[in-house]
């Protein structure tokens, strides 16, 4: 295996170097991740009828796969990569305008991200807005909103894999000394040691030292139970890029699942969302304190505004944004794609 990884790692270092060259499909397979030609011969052994490209990354392999065996590839675009300072910008651009439009269809997670590839790319219909949405069963157990008792200190919570700026956990302290009402930050994931101590540093130095804590990680399918003990669930983007602002996180989802009112970033995504589907969810910048203390002051004052709030969120959540309900527009773009058996 260590042989193996460092025959490819050779091999894109050589293939990525003529920064110039034609974007062939060859070329395309071997620069952007490392074990494309490999991946592509066990895709021609399947006998699969259909080829599902998780991202750009593998969408030739899948476009080739397909070509070889009479089969047909769809795309799964979670993140719009090409807006991503940190990839290969030019070389995912020449695989979205080389496999795009073939592709039986595409899949993306937001409605704002929907419309951005249709319009680049001159799609002939938007690809599938499928948002990261948790089951119903993953709030059994969990009691509506209106059944239960109001929070005595209202609780922000935001999750993770890891605990970083991305959080916009900064913002979120400073605004805290800005509450009429008391309040807590509850962060969950992974944080670095020095992280974890600014934050710390920073909420006692505005008066506040016991106001956030950290919890470990827990299981995926704990999500929406662990949200459910909060007041607010906080989905943020970090970024001004096209990246960040088109994307709907799967703290959203799971914020809304759990019946919390949820706070997101200002975001083209999110202004989106809420446009279609007003009232359970409030925005503020990911960098303005003020702005925020001001949205949650607003709920906080008005008990009976918060609890609807909340219960909106519960009741979009089984209406509309869970898994069971998204998960038939996959099955059914499937169904369409695939002959009768």
């Amino acid at each position: 295996a260590r042989l193996r990884w460092q025959f490819a790692r050779l091999r894109h270092r050589l293939c990525t170097r003529r920064a110039a060259a034609p974007a062939t499909p060859a070329r395309l397979l071997r620069t952007y991740g490392y074990f494309g030609p490999e991946l592509l011969a066990a895709a021609r052994r399947t006998g699969a009828g259909l080829f599902l490209a998780q991202q750009q990354m593998v969408l030739t392999t899948a476009a080739l796969a397909a070509a070889a065996t009479g089969a047909k590839y769809a795309v799964d675009v979670e993140d719009i990569v090409s807006e991503n300072s940190e990839e290969p910008i030019a070389r995912v651009q020449a695989i979205e305008a080389r496999y795009f439009s073939d592709a039986a269809f595409l899949c993306t997670m937001s409605a704002a991200a929907a419309d951005f590839l249709q319009r680049r790319h001159a799609l002939p219909a938007p690809p599938l807005a499928l948002h990261n949405s948790p089951s119903l069963t993953e709030r059994a157990g969990l009691r509506p909103p209106d059944q239960r008792p109001p929070d005595a200190v209202a609780s922000l919570y935001w999750f993770g894999q890891t605990v970083g700026p991305h959080a916009c956990a900064e913002a979120v302290i400073q605004a805290l000394p800005l509450l009429r009402h008391r309040a807590r930050l509850v962060l969950r994931g992974h944080a670095q040691p020095a992280y974890a101590q600014r934050l710390r540093e920073l909420s006692a130095s505005l008066g506040h030292p016991d106001a956030v804590s950290i919890e470990p990680p827990a299981p995926p399918l704990e999500m929406v139970r662990l949200a459910g003990a909060h007041t607010v669930c906080l989905g943020t983007q970090p970024g001004t890029q096209l990246f960040h602002q088109l994307a709907v996180g799967n703290k959203v989802c799971t914020g809304m699942m759990a019946g919390c009112a949820v706070g997101l970033t200002e975001t083209i995504a999110h202004r989106t969302m809420l446009a279609a589907h007003p009232g359970w969810a409030f925005t503020f910048g990911a960098n303005d304190p003020a702005a925020l203390a001001a949205q949650l002051n607003h709920l906080l004052d008005q008990p009976a505004r918060l609890a609807a709030m909340r219960q909106a969120a519960w009741s979009l959540a089984f209406d509309t944004f869970n898994w069971e309900t998204e998960s038939q527009r996959l099955v059914q773009a499937v169904a369409q794609t695939l002959p009768p058996s």
